[in-house]
């Protein structure tokens, strides 16, 4: 078996808007523009103990498995885990 290629694939950050904690995709490294929604929480459930880490995993590895289906190739992900207010 050979190692899959790898390529770079933007950046999966976090947004809290409207109760939820957003993980969203960005295409840039440099800015959220265009983001779209990979996944969300509730806070409620957010801020339970271990939620945290678990939902961020959750989200990059969904994208990542995702890229893999769609393209064959590993993504490279940049995470950025601002968890300020924003759009989503």
């Amino acid at each position: 078996m050979t190692p899959r290629e790898t390529m770079e694939a933007g950046q999966v950050i976090f947004r809290i808007r409207d109760g939820f904690w957003y993980a969203l995709w960005a295409p840039s490294q440099l800015s959220d523009d265009n983001a779209i929604i990979l996944a969300s929480l509730a806070m409620k459930i957010a801020q339970l103990p271990g939620m945290r880490d678990a939902f961020i995993e959750f989200a990059k590895t969904a994208y990542i498995a995702l890229v893999e289906d769609a393209v064959g190739q590993t993504p490279i992900v940049g995470t950025l885990e601002r968890e300020e207010g924003g759009h989503a």
